[in-house]
């Protein structure tokens, strides 16, 4: 029996309402920094159409109703997202104008250029590149970024293959050329990952038009591969597929630090889930996580050999301090409002924010994993995580809008697999 439009309880569906107001915003957030009426009505349009296809006026059956909705979503997704990215990568290169990306990703860019080149990213000086993009914190300079390379080598050593490509064909390369990549892998994992049929556009657009994360993908910043790899890491444990998981989880751990803190919490959850005496609980973990350890030593060793103490300092004294370049305290921490308050007396003052961090891995981490022995679902391993994460950020010496965004994604994971968990669910 075919199933139709009258028999729905609600005349407009969650995912339409939810994506209207994204869409939306969207267009306001576009509209205060560059307004185009061209796209404001595109935008607009593709509300319309959307709004139209879900009210479903002539009654189409529900199975090609949501194939219609799906497709819609996909052309407008790729108007809306794709097309934007492209456009600023194009202008960029062809005006020349460093301003149409951020300097993260102008960084990375650099990075694989010198690693192809023979020369460490951590021991090397991105003032060429970064001198055009000046920043300035309370009227002062900002340089320190010029000397360190804050993110972790599978960043730069997964975008040489695009890299190479990308120059090969048309003579340059953007990194968000490599992001558009992860972010349709995304899209298919979301697709793939949600059981419930009505779940699949509401997590679909709760995350590509999260307007934190879009905005801050648009401008070149890298946090879809991290999602990315979250997502099939926890897509992998829950298809039972362990040695994937391990492999994703070791790219995730090796491309930016935020995702260290998961770490603890799915080891607790693969030891949760052996038969056994203790000792044979604990040899099986270890033989589940022999990927883990085997890729990440392969991605981070050479590099620790090549110069640890440079490695070190730019992966973590740069962020957390203790070296005269490290950088300035800025964001919505506690560290800003220690600067309001005058407690600190400048930007790049040192403060022993990792003492506060360790007394938050001791305390808060323990009774998380203590938690977790008694609720071991992939649905706790992720709020247990993100539970953790955000005091950590709090307690740091920057928290930056883009790590909110990060941390709204993984929590609208967190909700979907929970909700497709069974053991949460009912």
């Amino acid at each position: 029996m075919i199933q139709k439009r009258s028999n729905r309880t609600h005349i407009i569906s969650l995912d339409t309402i939810i994506f209207v107001i994204l869409a939306l915003r969207y267009l306001i957030s576009v509209g205060e920094k560059s307004p185009n009426p061209i796209f404001f009505s595109l935008l607009l349009l593709c509300i319309f159409i959307y709004v139209l296809i879900d009210y479903n006026p002539f009654n189409i059956n529900l199975k090609s109703q949501t194939k219609s909705k799906t497709f819609a979503f996909f052309i407008i997704t790729f108007i809306l997202i794709y097309i934007p990215t492209i456009y600023l990568i194009t202008t960029r290169h062809s005006t020349r104008n460093t301003t149409y990306t951020v300097d993260s990703a102008i960084q990375v860019e650099q990075s694989i250029k010198y690693l192809l080149s023979g020369v460490n990213p951590y021991s090397a000086d991105y003032e060429p590149v970064l001198k055009d993009r000046p920043s300035y914190i309370d009227g002062t300079l900002y340089t320190q970024a010029y000397q360190h390379y804050v993110y972790l080598p599978f960043l730069t050593l997964i975008n040489i293959p695009g890299y190479l490509l990308m120059t090969h064909l048309i003579g340059f390369f953007d990194l968000r050329m490599m992001s558009l990549v992860m972010l349709t892998l995304t899209i298919f994992l979301i697709f793939k990952f949600t059981k419930i049929a009505n779940n699949k556009l509401i997590f679909l657009t709760l995350v590509l038009y999260n307007p934190i994360f879009l905005n801050s993908f648009l401008w070149g910043l890298n946090d879809v591969y991290v999602i990315f790899f979250v997502l099939t890491t926890i897509y992998m444990l829950r298809e039972k597929h362990t040695f994937l998981a391990m492999i994703f989880l070791a790219f995730a751990a090796t491309t930016k630090q935020p995702t260290w803190p998961l770490i603890p919490f799915i080891f607790s959850y693969l030891f949760l889930q052996q038969a056994g005496k203790l000792k044979d609980k604990f040899a099986k973990t270890v033989k589940k996580i022999v990927p883990f350890i085997f890729v990440t030593s392969m991605i981070l060793v050479p590099f620790l050999l090549w110069d640890i103490q440079a490695f070190w300092q730019d992966i973590w004294l740069f962020i957390s301090g203790g070296i005269s370049t490290s950088t300035l305290i800025i964001g919505f921490g506690f560290s800003e409002l220690l600067v309001y308050l005058d407690i600190v007396k400048s930007r790049g003052a040192d403060f022993p924010f990792f003492l506060l961090q360790f007394i938050i891995i001791l305390t808060l981490g323990s009774l998380l994993i203590y938690l977790q022995t008694k609720k071991n679902s992939l649905g706790h391993v992720l709020i247990n995580y993100l539970i953790l994460l955000l005091p950590l950020w709090y307690f740091s010496r920057i928290l930056n809008y883009n790590y909110l965004g990060y941390f709204s994604i993984i929590l609208t994971l967190t909700f979907f697999i929970a909700n497709d968990d069974p053991k949460i669910a009912k």
